[in-house]
């Protein structure tokens, strides 16, 4: 077997209370209650001295292109 290593991290990208939400049907006011659950970033990165992988998840509906491409 091949020597790799791997890496992981993760980041909190809850967004501030107040904004509109996705995801609900009908939702049609900003969140004013607070936060139930942070939402976050997560990545694994695993590299065998030849390829790199990364895996990224996110606690999101989608993703803009402009995100994406950045």
């Amino acid at each position: 077997m091949k020597d790799f290593e791997a890496g992981v991290g993760e980041v909190c990208i809850t967004q501030p209370i107040g904004l509109i939400m996705a995801g609900y049907d009908k939702r049609d006011q900003l969140s004013k209650k607070g936060v139930h659950n942070d939402l976050y970033a997560k990545a694994l990165v695993l590299y065998d001295r030849t390829t790199k992988l990364s895996i990224v998840t996110t606690d999101l509906i989608g993703l803009d292109k402009e995100l994406v491409a950045s």
